[in-house]
């Protein structure tokens, strides 16, 4: 027996007219009596009183109604579930990275899409903190990494995650010598020519300068890794730079620990979960899972 004769007999039953039946589902009066008639011809017993106005159930009707109902929402959940299913596959996202993210973890959140057979369509836009964090509020980014949310009215708005801990590290040139091997004390840092990074200083480097007093000479900010390891190449002066970086750094560059070990924290942020779509919660699952399966001696929250 077909879905749509239980649709017919449940939408007779439901509006006690075939006229109306016929109008909820679209089809003529005679094509739903045709279907009833059929119905009780298969079963061998009749489900309708036929009245002049309306017609009821008999009670053959009424026993086999709760199995009919439970049939047809049973098939709405698995339709619904499937559609669930295709929409996790599809869709585009906008990921908002830093230079950082973009290069360590980005590739393999493209890689494991690609193994998911997945359709979303990801877009990467790369920007600094502040780039990434405006961008996911007023909605061009559905999802970014980005730095600890503080300001409580921007907390109300997103729904932030830590992600990752990661170290902060002294780069200098190969010639310059230290106290100690391998390590950059407090006390030398505030003898030393700083070069800076225009967004990550003011959140990565700047509060652990404030907590221990440290005042140092910046001599260039710049805005790429490269360009500021380039100039500590050249003898111009140190920097401090994430680990996430560290691949990057040419052998001719001391890289030392800091004292003290500061840390920068990475985040997850999108809309709050009752906006955001199935595409970037899978999103946001394969980059929680990139994250910790990354072969790194940094810390992961997860």
């Amino acid at each position: 027996m077909e879905l749509s004769t239980y649709k017919i007999f449940n939408a007779v039953a439901t509006t006690q007219s075939f006229s109306r039946a016929a109008r909820m589902l679209y089809l003529s009066p005679s094509a739903i009596s045709h279907a009833i008639s059929k119905l009780e011809s298969d079963l061998g017993y009749p489900l309708f009183i036929r009245k002049k106005n309306k017609v009821s159930l008999t009670s053959y009707g009424n026993e086999i109604l709760p199995d009919i109902q439970n049939l047809l929402s049973l098939h709405s959940k698995i339709e619904s579930e499937m559609t669930l299913l295709q929409n996790l596959q599809n869709g585009i996202v906008h990921l908002g990275a830093f230079n950082s993210t973009c290069c360590c973890w980005i590739p393999a959140v493209f890689k494991e899409l690609r193994a998911m057979n997945s359709n979303i369509q990801l877009i990467v836009h790369e920007g600094e903190y502040i780039d990434c964090e405006q961008n996911l509020l007023n909605g061009k980014l559905d999802i970014s990494f980005v730095r600890p949310v503080q300001d409580i009215t921007i907390e109300d708005r997103l729904e932030y995650e830590n992600l990752y801990l990661d170290k902060m590290i002294c780069i200098a040139p190969i010639d310059m010598a230290f106290k100690q091997k391998g390590i950059v004390t407090i006390d030398e840092l505030r003898n030393l020519k700083l070069v800076i990074s225009t967004g990550g200083y003011k959140y990565d480097v700047e509060p652990f300068f404030k907590q221990y007093q440290i005042q140092t000479t910046v001599t260039h900010t710049l805005y790429s890794d490269s360009a500021i390891i380039a100039l500590v190449a050249s003898g111009i002066g140190i920097s401090i730079l994430p680990e996430m970086v560290i691949n990057s750094i040419p052998a001719n560059i001391q890289i030392l620990e800091i004292e003290n070990n500061p840390y920068r924290k990475i985040g997850i942020a999108t809309q709050k979960s009752s906006f955001i779509t199935p595409a970037t919660k899978v999103v946001k699952d394969v980059i929680k899972r990139v994250v910790a399966n990354s072969n790194t001696s940094l810390k992961v929250f997860l």
